[in-house]
């Protein structure tokens, strides 16, 4: 299997098949899987996973293509294929970029097609990558924007039509929360640490009431974003790490209190941007080295043109620095059409059915290794905390 036989089959079927809305046959399937798998399907329920999961072979291909059984095949293939290190790993990661970004979300189960979303964005700039990323991953959301650094910034005019949207997504101002008036504070004087943590969180309270009025007024379903803690502290690397006078633990403290205020909204749920931005990578897109803690987003190059007339003009800060901010935001995205469609218990999973030998142990039972610590201990955890979400849990045999 080669990228030409890859770009060959897909172009055989699409010429081949309608792509709207014809009936996957099981030829068509048992095809796809001899050209993209190099092999017969296993079994006939194998084909009639595809021929009922599956619209039309677009979906087909789509789905084995994005099986981490091809992506090994792939892997392999593309290390066996070229010499030079830049093609062993090029072509291969520019595909598995297109996997990466849902790392937090896999969509392996995903049977219903998504509607596209209506989604107010309300808050911080950073959201202007949010809808780039709409075009660039073909994300299943339509968004309007709204760049809030005030309170007199959040207008009124949209509120009539609050009822057009599905959700929305709500992040305060970094600066509303940690202003100016935190960097003027010594790190020994750790009462006026406490006094500005309390201003923070006041200031935060304020904006939230403000921001979430479409969802008091209209029910509308909203997640709330958290604050993206810094890379690294202000004050060197003896500082006290779970101080106040710490910026990274004075923003960790006020996602706490963000995630215990809006316990009393309704139809209000916390986006974990905190989270998410670190399985990504923070220092792919987090801004922190560039703009420290008055900007709490991700780096942009809106103050280039800014630029022109210095003596000596700088690149853009997304061209200085190693910069991949499309994967965060991405998984952001994801994360959150993810609770959409679980609010919606849409292909919601009942029940999870398993096998005894080379399953829940290695090989036959009392024939396998007496080590079980790693895998199949950690298959077993899983499967509890399966069972503890109210998941049934089956064995076949």
């Amino acid at each position: 299997m080669s990228f030409k036989s890859i770009d060959a089959a897909q172009s055989s079927f699409f010429q081949e098949v309608n792509t709207g809305k014809f009936p996957v046959t099981s030829t068509q399937v048992t095809a796809a899987v001899r050209s993209l798998l190099e092999r017969d399907p296993e079994s006939d329920h194998e084909i009639q996973v595809y021929m009922f999961t599956c619209g039309n072979m677009e979906q087909v291909l789509n789905r084995i293509m994005g099986s981490d059984e091809f992506l090994c095949k792939l892997k392999q293939k593309v290390l066996t294929e070229y010499s030079s290190e830049k093609e062993k790993t090029g072509r291969f990661d520019e595909i598995i970029a297109q996997h990466r970004d849902v790392f937090l979300c896999p969509s392996d189960l995903s049977v219903t097609e998504p509607n596209k979303s209506k989604v107010l964005l309300l808050g911080q700039c950073f959201f202007n990558d949010w809808r780039g990323a709409e075009g660039a991953k073909r994300l299943p959301v339509v968004s309007q924007q709204y760049i809030v650094g005030n309170l007199d910034d959040i207008p009124d005019s949209i509120m009539p039509s609050a009822y057009h949207f599905d959700f929305q997504i709500v992040a305060v101002p970094m600066a509303a929360a940690i202003p100016d008036s935190y960097l003027k504070i010594s790190p020994n004087q750790i009462q006026e640490f406490e006094r500005e943590f309390e201003a923070s969180k006041q200031r935060i309270a304020v904006f939230i009431d403000a921001m979430l009025r479409f969802n008091i007024k209209y029910g509308l379903e909203t997640y709330v974003c958290n604050f993206i803690s810094p890379c690294a502290g202000l004050n060197g690397r003896f500082e006290d790490r779970y101080s106040l006078s710490n910026i990274i633990f004075f923003t960790e403290e006020l996602n706490r209190f963000v995630g215990g205020y809006i316990k009393k909204f309704k139809n209000t749920y916390l986006l974990d941007l905190e989270a998410i931005c670190s399985v990504h990578g923070k220092r792919y897109s987090r801004d922190d080295f560039h703009s420290l803690s008055n900007h709490g987003g991700t780096l942009t190059e809106g103050d280039a043109p800014l630029d022109a007339n210095r003596l000596v003009r700088p690149p853009p800060a997304t061209v200085m620095y190693k910069y991949d901010a499309l994967p965060f935001v991405h998984g952001a995205w994801q994360e959150v059409l993810a609770m959409h469609r679980t609010l919606r218990a849409t292909d919601i999973v009942k029940m999870v059915v398993i096998d005894l030998d080379d399953t829940l142990w290695r090989g036959l039972v009392g024939e396998g290794e007496g080590n079980i610590a790693g895998w199949p201990s950690s298959f077993a955890e899983a499967l509890i905390h399966l069972k503890k979400r109210g998941i049934i849990l089956a064995i076949i045999k």
